[in-house]
């Protein structure tokens, strides 16, 4: 479950909004089966990453810096069951396991507040 409450305030008080996977009241496009956030190597405060990526029944999308904006990462891989992301500097694995048994791997690059995504390559199937 992924659910998120609103602080009380005096007005309105606190709101929760369910963010589940599949949840019915998310709109169709947004509606996810993963997500990640992206690890690097040394982590320092200055290298963690807010980019939040999810997966889909229609590939796999992102919000970078944690925003409502949503970039494509992949379309054309279907059933996204999990995701694992990587970032060093300014370089991106992003690697997705997708039903049925199929793995994928996606490079790409971040320029400034840009992100370019190479097509996905299908490693292992079956």
């Amino acid at each position: 479950t992924l659910e998120c409450t609103t602080l009380p305030d005096g007005g309105l008080g606190r709101l929760t909004y369910d963010y589940s996977p599949g949840y019915k009241s998310i709109p169709a496009d947004l509606r996810y089966n993963c997500v990640a956030t992206p690890t690097s190597p040394g982590i320092t405060a200055g290298s963690i990453s807010s980019d939040v990526y999810v997966g889909t029944a229609q590939g796999i999308r992102m919000f970078p810096s944690a925003h409502s904006s949503l970039i494509t990462v992949a379309e054309g891989i279907t059933d996204v069951r999990q995701i694992t992301v990587s970032q060093h500097q300014d370089s991106i694995s992003v690697w997705a396991m997708c039903s049925p048994n199929r793995l994928y791997y996606i490079a790409g690059k971040k320029q400034g507040s840009q992100y370019v995504f190479n097509t996905p390559i299908l490693l292992v199937q079956g």
